[in-house]
């Protein structure tokens, strides 16, 4: 069947489609991008096979030592339709490669009840401040746990994890944060997730939650981080033509600041960032959901309502999240410790990340730029 791709700038529509042709992702003529989540997540037998081809270029341009510096991501983050025997054949080219499997980014996983290869290409600096802070915190609260407890819990960043059952049999996924306990057999079990997300929507990350909990049945608690950026992202050149850019006068990528950038009202700390008048970043709101198995069904459900930590729209609260969530801990053993999140530091963070995550888009931006005109300085990559 025909690729169907979900990529991080969904539903654009450029004011001039032939303006776009220069700066169109390799796989272009296989989106679709007016497609609903729900029609484009469709099982599929395969990917097309000139898709397959194009994408295991983009990689192996990734691995040349060579192309490694000028290596510039199509996006941050794809669904991408494939059989689980393709997804594998493409993974084993980053494994097989210097990066090895400990690589934290590019990050694969598979779906196996969707046919879905997910791709999160490169890292953004409010993905990865979140999933450090419940890591960070995990170690202040296993602090306070008898010392047999402690030494049985662990929360450890991404990896890959397999055996998955029913449905999601076969599957791959690499959580953002993952929490393991060692039980009295010595076996050790995934207890708990976070998964994070900015490119990805809010449905994308509730099948995250279904995978964990219907596919790993000792999986008892996901929490699920959604970043909403309003509106969507899109880079606000993709519609200028090259000389349109140059005539903006950036910096060079490698002389950008994230002090560069300004809020379009300085009084609204999580507004829309700006560039000469560009916006690279928009509005943010952050919100948490606890995701649990029904004691019947054993099917995920949303536990509680949806809880803001950071937008001006909404009623912002502090959701506590107790060691028992994590683990099946009684509260003799530490179950009734919360994890100690502090949310006015992690709100901080996340207004300080904003800045680096508009500088790192027009960087990207400036270096597909020099790519198109053939004109690569490494100077002006990151590397």
């Amino acid at each position: 069947m025909p690729s169907r791709t979900t990529h991080l700038f969904k539903g654009h529509k450029p004011a001039n489609p032939s303006k776009q042709e220069n700066l169109a992702h390799p796989l272009a003529s296989s989106m679709n991008p007016t497609k609903p989540l729900e029609n484009s997540a469709q099982p599929c037998t395969q990917c097309s096979r000139t898709d397959l081809v194009k994408y295991e270029e983009l990689l192996r341009e990734l691995v040349d030592p060579a192309k490694k510096r000028t290596f510039s991501p199509p996006c941050e983050y794809e669904q991408v339709p494939m059989s689980g025997k393709d997804f594998h054949r493409l993974k084993k080219i980053l494994e097989d490669s210097s990066l090895g499997s400990d690589r934290r980014f590019p990050s694969f996983s598979w779906n196996a009840r969707t046919s879905m290869g997910i791709i999160e290409w490169m890292p953004t600096s409010v993905h990865e401040d979140i999933a450090s802070a419940f890591i960070g915190r995990h170690e202040v609260a296993a602090e306070l746990l008898p010392p047999a407890t402690a030494q049985r819990i662990v929360a450890t960043g991404s990896q890959t994890i397999s055996g998955f059952r029913g449905e999601y049999q076969g599957s791959d996924k690499e959580p953002d944060v993952l929490f393991k306990y060692e039980q009295e057999n010595g076996n050790v079990i995934y207890t708990c997730t976070v998964e994070v997300g900015l490119a990805e929507t809010y449905e994308e990350l509730v099948e995250d939650a279904k995978q964990w909990i219907e596919g790993q049945h000792e999986v008892q608690t996901v929490i699920l981080v959604k970043l909403e950026e309003i509106p969507v992202y899109c880079c606000p050149t993709s519609t200028f033509q090259d000389e349109e850019i140059e005539a903006l006068g950036l910096p060079h990528s490698s002389a950008m600041k994230p002090d560069m950038f300004r809020l379009q009202d300085p009084a609204d700390i999580f507004g829309p960032l700006q560039l000469r008048n560009l916006t690279w970043v928009g509005r943010m709101h952050a919100f948490l959901e606890i995701w649990k198995p029904n004691v019947t069904s054993g099917l995920a459900e949303r536990q509680g309502d949806r809880t803001y930590f950071v937008g001006a729209e909404h009623e912002i609260a502090e959701l506590d999240i107790k060691l028992s969530d994590l683990y099946p801990i009684d509260a003799v053993n530490g179950g009734n410790i919360k994890l100690p999140l502090n949310w006015d530091r992690l709100r901080s963070r996340l207004e300080k990340a904003r800045y680096q995550l508009a500088m790192r888009r027009c960087q990207k931006m400036l270096q597909d730029l020099a790519k198109r005109q053939d004109n690569i300085n490494d100077r002006d990559y990151i590397a």
